[in-house]
């Protein structure tokens, strides 16, 4: 598990069963928890799968959310 040092933070904003939701973190901390880790590698996982766009899960902020993001929480994580 990483501890965020960054004062720096990403805002997403998602719609779900027509409410708008607004989750505020550090990119790669895809569930809000202060860490990077494993879960945030599956959540953005899901997002993929999903076909969503989460801009916590868009490390290289490029607008899409794919291999290479994952790749990037792993490096994260692996301290690379």
């Amino acid at each position: 598990s990483v501890y965020l040092q960054s004062t720096l933070k990403k805002v997403s904003l998602s719609v779900k069963n027509h409410y708008l939701f607004q989750s505020s973190g550090f990119l790669g901390d895809l569930n809000d928890d202060g860490l990077i880790n494993i879960s945030d590698v599956l959540i953005t996982v899901e997002v993929i799968l999903n076909n969503e766009f989460n801009q916590l899960a868009d490390l290289n902020v490029d607008g899409i959310i794919d291999v290479i993001d994952i790749l990037l929480i792993v490096n994260i994580i692996l301290g690379n």
